[in-house]
């Protein structure tokens, strides 16, 4: 059975959690992509963008989380935002797998803390508030079980970062991921959004492995290739920067990347945004008499954690493009609040839509 996803206009976390983690080179090269498309008749409730497993991301579901978006912001973000469903999708099928990962009373309690940190007033004036906003609060509550899932695991990796001998093991094994480390890369970027077709997305992926056989070969150099690279940043020769093992980078694009010799080539990596082949130009390992520091150690231990879920949540339920969005009719108007409310009002503390950070 497929199920039509009705979506909360809220973007929540996974830094890590699904194939999305859209770069900035992914944004830039999307940004132009996003002109008005030809009239489309269907209700949007019956175009399906993508689908997660069983779950229908629908045009519906983009068309809400974009409404009142300014034409330049909804062109640098849309692809972000559908990312961003694909992994709200993810964390609620995981939590469907998993119910006794976030209690009911965990959620509640959630709520509870929240409504007193904003003194936003009662659980039924807030109730009415999501009601106004057009979203039931079956929807804001699943929004409020992925945070306390997202919070739960955070804890976790701060509780053993927080242990001598897992630090102590980590430190002695796999240093050069934790002290600071790192690689400065280039990159070819050639873009294949979530919401392409499979066969469409492989067109994308032969075409850079023919450009890795290509530079194996020695049949074309780097500086040639580049050229092709659909990132702002084939004009600096691809180069990415000094980029560490859990910094700045997508988790599932890093790890693959991070310990390879210098001057190699990685594989050809699927990033969710399109498909990324590296090159490591340098090293730069961290002095030897640098000590562990545990939020570093915490901080890299939530990704690896949110990539693992990932993985597995990526086996199970696949993510499959079916057709590309249509720009929404509406686009550039403003959104209909009902008078006396505010966006904010149904959002947790510290969370707003532009602050989720990617799976």
């Amino acid at each position: 059975m497929m199920i039509t996803r009705k979506t909360v206009r809220l973007g929540v976390a996974a830094v890590l959690l699904t194939a999305g983690c859209l770069s900035a080179e992914a944004q830039e090269a999307t940004a132009s992509a996003s002109a008005p498309s030809a009239p489309d008749d269907r209700p949007a409730r019956e175009i399906v963008i993508v689908k997660v497993g069983p779950v229908l991301i629908t045009q519906a579901d983009l068309d809400e989380a974009t409404r009142g978006m300014r034409p330049e912001v909804y062109a640098a973000r849309r692809d972000a935002i559908i990312t961003t469903l694909v992994n709200d999708a993810h964390l609620d099928l995981y939590l469907k797998d998993h119910p006794e990962r976030v209690s009911e009373e965990q959620a509640n309690e959630r709520v509870d803390r929240d409504l007193a940190a904003r003194n936003a007033g009662t659980r039924q004036e807030l109730q009415q508030r999501v009601a106004a906003a057009g979203r039931t609060w079956e929807d804001y509550l699943r929004h409020v079980k992925r945070l306390v899932l997202l919070d739960l695991i955070a804890r976790e990796c701060e509780e053993r970062a927080g242990d001598p001998e897992v630090v102590k093991t980590l430190w002695e094994q796999r240093r050069r991921d934790f002290d600071g480390s790192k690689v400065q890369l280039r990159q070819i970027m050639l873009k294949a959004p979530l919401y392409w077709p499979p066969e469409r997305r492989e067109q994308k992926r032969l075409q850079l492995e023919q450009i890795r056989e290509d530079l194996l070969a020695g049949r074309r150099t780097w500086e040639e290739c580049v050229t092709e690279s659909e990132s702002a940043r084939k004009h600096a020769g691809g180069s990415v920067g000094w980029v560490g093992r859990h910094e700045d980078m997508a988790e599932r694009l890093i790890r693959e990347v991070f310990h390879l010799p210098v001057g190699e080539l990685s594989e050809v990596i699927d990033g969710g945004d399109g498909f990324h082949l590296f090159k490591v130009a340098d090293r730069m390992n961290a002095s030897e008499n640098k000590q562990p520091d545990r939020r570093r150690i915490a901080a890299g231990l939530r990704r690896e954690t949110m990539m693992a879920m990932g993985d597995e949540l990526r086996a199970k339920y696949p993510v499959i493009g079916v057709e590309e969005p249509r720009t929404p009719a509406f686009l550039g108007a403003p959104a209909s609040r009902p008078a006396g409310t505010r966006p904010a009002a149904t959002l947790p503390s510290g969370t707003t839509v532009e602050s989720a950070p990617a799976p």
